[in-house]
Order: structure tokens, then sequence, then C-alpha cells
């Protein structure tokens, strides 16, 4: 209950973002297991939620589009960072952002890792890149080679 009330006490438009984080986390996280990456992603361009429209005055801060972002992310199950990355992604287009999404590796400890972030304006935004090396990037709107 206390989770509904702090939804409750939010602006109208950090409500309605989180939403729509929610939706797209949500979605994606769906599709994400059945369809190879490539593939997602043409689609996702395709229908243009992966293109950066012209930004309007009122958009909202990158950063602010982020943590709802995290804030949807911890709601969906199974939302891994890719999930929350191609969520941010599509919200940060709808935005008017330049958005790049990352993804990195890292191996400590002889254990390999994965990660993937978003950054928009050269930070991390969705996600950190915390201690992983970027090893492939895409911009929006950019075909997956």
């Amino acid at each position: 209950m206390a989770r509904v009330g702090r939804f409750l006490a939010l602006p109208a438009t950090e409500r309605r973002l989180f939403l729509e984080a929610l939706l797209l986390a949500a979605l994606m996280r769906g599709v994400l297991p059945w369809f190879r990456f490539q593939r997602l992603w043409s689609t996702l361009v395709g229908l243009g939620l992966m293109r950066t429209r012209r930004r309007e005055p009122s958009a909202l801060p990158p950063e602010q589009i982020g943590r709802a972002v995290a804030r949807a992310g911890r709601c969906v199950p199974g939302a891994t960072c890719l999930v929350q990355a191609l969520a941010g992604m599509a919200l940060l287009a709808r935005q008017g952002y330049p958005a790049t999404l990352c993804i990195g590796v890292t191996k400590r400890d002889e254990a390999f890792g994965a990660h993937a972030w978003v950054e928009c304006d050269g930070r991390s935004v969705v996600g950190v890149q915390a201690h992983f090396t970027p090893l492939y990037s895409l911009n929006l709107g950019q075909a997956v080679t």
C-alpha cells in the first residue's frame, strides 16, 4: 500500500513517465527471449520506437527518464539491464534525445560478466558503466551490423 501512496504522491508527469517506462519494460521483457537482438532492434527501429523525434521544449531531463526506467525495472520480474536499456532508449527517443545503447564486458576472478547501459550526451542515464569495458554501442535509428 505504501508503494501506491508514493506513486500517487508523484507529480502527474512523473506518474505518466513511470507508466510508460513500466509498459515498455514489460514489453521488452516479454519479447526479448523470443527474438534475436538484431531482429528485435530492426523491428523497433521500423516501428519508430528507436528513432529520435524533435525535442519539445517540455522534454523531461534524461536523468529523470533514467530514474523512471530504474523504478519500473524493479517492478517487472526478470527485467535485466538489457530490458531496461531498451526501454530507456525508446523513452529517450520519444523525448527527442540522441542516445547510445552500450554493451560491455568484464572479467573478474575468472568470472565473465556482461552489462547494458544507455548514454546520453556522454553520461550514463540508464544503468551504469561501472567496471565494464565497452564492447559495442548502437545509436538510435542505427542498423545492427
